[in-house]
């Protein structure tokens, strides 16, 4: 629509919504670019609240060059399409909600096991704790391949490491940890993570403790 109404010749007040038009598309476009990287689209909802403006801009396009029939087509359209939209919005968050549910859930029965059982825990980037949620911005904010706050995290939370995948296993410094090593010194060492990533690697026995949604505990112990 931006584009179409370039190739046209405009009023004063049509340059300034076209100008407003192009800026909402342009940040949009940047927010798609900026998230494109990551898997769940719940990091556009910012530029998707935006979306209301353009339908209104264009709808001003549309009026000022339509017959008059056309425009209840039009916004008749508009608002079909903005419900649509609100309707997978909504959606989505209810996702979102029962989410963080199994997440909470998974992490009370890890604390559990390791509360009772003094366990070594290995975890696989889940947010709900409060280690996962500083290794996260840990990573994050590394500096030079570096994570910068990684000794005071692995001071704060010792017995805690972290699944880089294929149980390559690193402390919150990102230091690798040598499971046979572990193994050897702990005699109870637990994982959590989601259950399409279960664990797995042949020096490794993994058996299922619980599962709450998509997330899953798994207790691990060396081959014999």
């Amino acid at each position: 629509m931006w584009g179409a109404w370039m190739r046209r010749s405009i009023t004063d007040g049509d340059r300034r919504a076209r100008r407003c038009l192009g800026a909402l598309v342009a940040t949009q476009l940047f927010a798609l670019v900026l998230t494109a990287k990551h898997p769940d689209s719940h990091y556009l909802v910012p530029a998707y609240c935006t979306l209301g403006a353009n339908l209104w801009l264009a709808g001003r396009f549309i009026r000022a060059r339509t017959e008059s029939m056309r425009v209840p087509v039009a916004a008749a359209a508009g608002v079909a399409l903005l419900a649509g939209g609100a309707f997978l919005l909504v959606a989505e968050g209810r996702r979102l909600v029962a989410v963080r549910g199994e997440q909470y859930g998974a992490a009370r029965m890890v604390d559990a096991i390791v509360a009772d059982e003094r366990c070594f825990l290995v975890t696989a980037y889940r947010s709900s704790s409060e280690v996962e949620a500083l290794q996260w911005g840990n990573l994050t904010s590394q500096y030079r391949g570096r994570p910068l706050f990684g000794v005071p995290i692995a001071q704060r939370f010792p017995r805690t490491a972290f699944d880089e995948g294929g149980l390559v296993v690193r402390d919150a410094d990102w230091q690798l940890i040598n499971l046979d090593a572990l193994f050897g010194r702990e005699r109870c060492v637990v994982y959590t993570g989601e259950v399409s990533r279960r664990p797995s690697s042949p020096r490794v026995v993994v058996e299922t403790v619980g599962r709450s949604g998509s997330e899953g505990v798994y207790r691990l112990r060396p081959v014999q």
